[in-house]
């Protein structure tokens, strides 16, 4: 073939999904063309590795992403998509065309903070896979200083750890923002409690990828009722964390 392609396969010894590419060819263009094709539709029980290009105006993720030749540097974000499915997740890579000599090729693993050289035909495992996210994954692609240096942004930009903010405005009336931190996808909750311990509103129940996010709160119970001026606890609760701060609640 005129370029090169990567075969990306992800297997659990049970589900798997064998067929995913990225590359370069000179047939392609840097956005949506007829090489870059859709994710086919999903079982009850599956294992998905697909990329989202809405930059390009699509909705739908694609299971292969081929560019063209005119650029060598590039990176491919993709995540795994999981449903039913429990334990680790092998990945596995095969090489095929004229990949350039100089090139490198890495899989960045921003959860676990790792990254693989594709072109070692390594296993590679991954362990915290949880059907209540997508696990994201980035393939980076060219010269060896572009491979390393975009590593180190990436790293960069995660979180290095969990952390509750103090909100804002404080005092507040009628309406104060809590800002967090998840340093990876977690089930958080985010409650209000009162001076007597007692539990008058939840913010948040649900499972958050990692990154930084606020929570809006009114002043109001679970019922909808305006609670009194005063001062309240406000949580961050996961299975990693735990932290609470003061606040105060201006009529």
């Amino acid at each position: 073939m005129d370029g090169w392609e990567i075969n990306i396969s992800a297997d659990n010894g049970e589900f798997s999904d064998l067929y995913n590419l990225i590359g370069r060819s000179s047939e392609a263009s840097e956005q949506l063309d007829q090489l870059d094709n859709p994710e086919p539709p999903k079982l009850e029980q599956y294992i998905s590795l697909a990329m989202d290009r809405k930059e390009w105006g699509i909705e739908l993720p694609l299971t292969s992403d081929i560019r063209s030749m005119d650029k060598i540097n590039g990176q491919w974000d993709m995540y795994l998509d999981t449903r039913g499915i429990n334990g680790s997740i092998s990945l596995k890579t095969t090489l095929k065309g004229d990949f350039p000599l100089y090139a490198s090729a890495k899989l960045f693993d921003p959860i676990e903070r790792k990254s693989y050289d594709l072109l070692d035909d390594l296993d590679i495992v991954i362990t915290r896979v949880n059907d209540h996210y997508d696990y994201p994954l980035s393939v980076l692609v060219g010269s060896l200083d572009y491979v390393l240096a975009k590593t180190d942004e990436l790293i960069s930009q995660l979180p290095e750890s969990f952390s509750l903010g103090q909100n804002y405005p404080n005092p507040f009336n009628p309406v104060t923002n809590i800002p967090f931190t998840i340093a990876v996808p977690s089930y958080v909750q985010i409650s209000i409690y009162n001076l007597l311990g007692e539990k008058v509103s939840v913010l948040e129940s649900r499972w958050f990828d990692m990154g930084q996010f606020h929570v809006q709160w009114n002043g109001k119970d679970e019922d909808g009722n305006q609670l009194s001026t005063g001062v309240y606890i406000y949580s961050l609760e996961s299975a990693e964390f735990r932290q609470a701060k003061k606040l105060i609640l201006l009529k």
